[in-house]
């Protein structure tokens, strides 16, 4: 096994989106994603698309196994190198189904972006959006391979790195240099973002000679 990290493409976002429903379930990714169905899978990759193409600050890499050419993590960063205001988003979930389910997951996603709006909001970051590995591959370093890059990233252009962790995901963060500032609640009757805001602090200035 040789793993590979390097940018992810429109072409990989198919494979992208199987490896993230093989990774991620139960209702957690109901919100994440949509629903694991044909049509939901279908769905979420006309979404990442159009996200790809609407703005430069999404940014994906992925982690190759160079024996199989199959990709096995993925890291979504988002990078605003200079702050420019941002209209908040119209959150509708339309690739839901219509009722209970479509109305919790819309819900807990306007409180999740009213916290991260609250934290970051004014301030040049880099957030990493999503991290997730093959379980087949985990505990191999694939993670940490992406979690450095984008701290190196940020390093080169001063900035803070934030993300919010799940349990699982926390240790790794921490042996990274992330620190936690807050847990703030972002639950409803259905779903719960609870998770564990971490932040790494924007490298300090370079002394040239």
């Amino acid at each position: 096994m040789h793993l590979v990290l390097t940018r992810a493409t429109r072409a990989d976002i198919p494979e992208i989106v199987d490896l993230h429903y093989k990774t991620i379930t139960g209702p957690l990714c109901e919100v994440l994603i949509g629903l694991d169905t044909e049509e939901g899978r279908r769905k979420a990759v006309q979404r990442w698309l159009q996200e790809m193409d609407r703005s430069s600050a999404h940014m994906w890499f992925k982690v190759l196994d160079s024996d199989t050419n199959r990709i096995v993590s993925v890291a979504h960063y988002m990078v605003y190198s200079n702050w420019v205001p941002l209209i908040p988003p119209q959150v509708n979930m339309d690739w839901l189904p219509k009722g209970e389910i479509r109305d919790a997951a819309e819900d807990i996603t306007r409180q999740h972006i009213k916290q991260r709006a609250e934290r970051l909001q004014g301030q040049p970051h880099i957030l990493l959006n999503r991290l997730f590995t093959d379980p087949d591959y985990q505990k191999r370093g694939a993670g940490r391979m992406l979690v450095n890059w984008g701290c190196k990233l940020a390093d080169r252009l001063f900035v803070p790195v934030f993300l919010i962790a799940s349990s699982i995901g926390e240790p790794l963060y921490r042996s990274c240099g992330f620190k936690e500032v807050d847990r703030p609640l972002v639950r409803n009757h259905r779903y719960d973002f609870t998770g564990t805001v971490m932040h790494r602090e924007a490298r300090e200035p370079v002394e040239l000679l």
